[in-house]
């Protein structure tokens, strides 16, 4: 997405070696997300420790001295802050065209104002207090934090039910959600994800000019063009194509330089498509029929939250008899055509579901 892109907007204290910064080249990019991803794990066990100091006593909170473990607590956090907002800056400057319609500004505003903002904040009072500016008990910074901080939240509060709406997920024509809810509890519980791709974040193995260049296309112009041509990449003059050289072998005095590596990389100007072995045209049929139908298999344990639309309809079903003439004269809405969803009422035999009606 941003191979061939020119360098977006650095920031400071980054201008002070260049003015842009090209997130494209993977090198970059790895470090960018670094900078992002440490702050989830700086701030737990910055959390640890200053529990365990707590418990020895020997932690003030709020104390500025140089014998006070707070201020160097503080210190540490202040640098891994600092470290991830400017990576978020920068990468927020490179993809904000392409973020666009998920509304990335506020999202990040209410976010990261909650807590950068409240960790400045709370520096600011306890230098007050340091100071002589403030005064009052032992404790007095902690109190004056805790009590901004709930009288901030309700603000806040409001800005993340706008930022956060429920209306970027509600869409009208999805009439049944596919996960009961144990099991959608279970899958927003799983964390193998996110530890996998903090290990691939932090291993960098994953990241270099081999793994990340596309089939086609030509980067920008510039320091990431010429790593990538170091590198071993080759540009075919007459075709798109591009070829890698065999790395050079090993040497014992000397190094090797950065994004050379033994990794074998699949083509991907290689064709992937390969004859099916059992052809039926019956099973290509289903196949393609299926890919009409909003969901395949109605057998799957289906929760929908549009409960009167299908409780009138079994209703009905109760009162006038499978295939029967309806004897209630009360009236039941009708069931409302919706393009592309197929509405079944099924029940549960002896260990099989059967179709009683379809509804399109």
């Amino acid at each position: 997405m941003l191979h061939s892109r020119p360098p977006s907007e650095n920031f400071f204290p980054g201008t002070l070696w260049s003015r842009d910064i090209y997130v494209g080249d993977p090198y970059t990019f790895l470090f960018v997300k670094r900078g992002i991803l440490q702050f989830v794990y700086v701030k737990p066990l910055l959390a640890i420790v200053t529990m365990a100091l707590k418990v020895t006593g020997n932690y003030q909170d709020g104390e500025i001295s140089w014998s006070s473990s707070y201020m160097y607590l503080t210190f540490f956090y202040n640098l891994s802050v600092c470290l991830s907002l400017w990576c978020l800056m920068v990468f927020f400057y490179a993809t904000k065209q392409d973020l666009i319609g998920f509304r990335p500004l506020p999202k990040f505003l209410c976010v990261k104002a909650i807590i950068f903002f409240s960790f400045w904040q709370s520096v600011i009072i306890a230098l007050l207090v340091s100071s002589g500016a403030i005064h009052g008990t032992e404790h007095i910074s902690v109190a004056i934090q805790d009590f901004l901080i709930c009288i901030e939240m309700v603000p806040f509060a409001i800005a993340h039910s706008f930022a956060f709406s429920y209306e970027d997920y509600y869409d009208m024509n999805v009439h049944s959600a596919r996960m009961p809810i144990f099991t959608a509890i279970k899958d927003s519980l799983g964390l193998k994800d996110v530890l996998m791709d903090t290990l691939d974040t932090f291993r960098g193995s994953k990241f270099n000019y081999k793994s990340f260049e596309p089939s086609e296309g030509v980067p920008h112009i510039g320091s990431s063009r010429t790593s990538r041509i170091m590198a071993g990449l080759r540009y075919s003059s007459t075709t798109s194509k591009k070829r890698w050289l065999e790395p050079a072998p090993a040497s014992k005095f000397l190094t090797t330089g950065r994004g050379i590596n033994d990794e074998v990389v699949v083509e991907e100007t290689e064709q992937l498509a390969f004859d099916d072995p059992h052809p039926d045209d019956s099973v290509e049929e289903l196949y393609v029929a299926s890919r009409s139908m909003l969901f395949g298999d109605y057998n799957y344990p289906v929760v929908g939250f549009r409960s009167p639309l299908w409780r009138q309809t079994k209703q009905k079903y109760r009162s006038s008899g499978y295939g029967g003439a309806e004897s209630s004269s009360k009236s039941y809405r009708p069931i409302e055509q919706r393009e592309g969803c197929v509405d079944v009422i099924v029940e549960q035999g002896k260990g099989n579901y059967v179709v009683l009606d379809p509804a399109v």
